[in-house]
């Protein structure tokens, strides 16, 4: 599992309204998600704010997954780095 997450300030701003109760509720259901990927149970209006927010923590859970898998393996073409100018476009002639 993982040891850390990003949490956004959107996140933050998007709780400002909640009470401190579910607010508490949020806080812990996007940390128990995005560390231990643990399905919330939620209700009422938490559960409509965890399905926007849901959305970007899965992208970045696909972001660590992808990172984890070393990246492109030596001698790929993705894995090399290119600093080649490119030639300028020099028309004296029509």
């Amino acid at each position: 599992m993982r040891d850390t997450f990003i949490f956004y300030r959107s996140f933050k701003e998007s709780m400002g309204n909640l009470s401190d109760k579910d607010k508490l509720t949020m806080y812990e259901a996007i940390a128990d998600y995005s560390l231990d990927m643990k399905e919330p149970d939620l209700e009422g209006f938490p559960k409509a704010l965890f399905s926007l927010i849901r959305p970007i923590l899965d992208a970045n859970i696909q972001r660590w997954r992808n990172g984890h898998k070393g990246g492109a393996p030596m001698g790929n073409a993705n894995a090399k780095k290119t600093t080649k100018k490119q030639p300028k476009f020099n028309r004296k002639t029509t």
